[in-house]
């Protein structure tokens, strides 16, 4: 399941932009854990999911991108977590 579409190459630049905004409306944090799970995969399927968000993200539900999601979906807006202080790393 790595695989999510097939374009023409005509169509690739379209394809990718459409992913990145989808990407974009992601916890940064969150991104950063998807992103982990797959670079090491095997450890990922074999560990607990705390763990990982213990050594990721200690402090993941008090991190100001979770508070904008929160915000976001109360207000009924998308929420913008690309420009808040602090927000995650890769």
């Amino acid at each position: 399941g790595l695989v999510n579409t097939v374009v023409p190459l005509s169509k690739l630049e379209e394809e990718v932009d459409k992913w990145c905004d989808e990407l974009l409306d992601i916890i940064p944090t969150c991104l950063s854990l998807i992103k982990r799970s797959f670079v090491s995969i095997d450890k990922y399927l074999e560990a607990d999911m705390g763990k990982i968000m213990a050594d990721v993200a200690p402090d993941f539900f008090s991190r100001p991108e979770v508070a904008e999601a929160h915000s976001a979906f109360f207000e009924k807006r998308t929420p913008n977590f690309w420009k808040l202080p602090g927000k995650a790393s890769s």
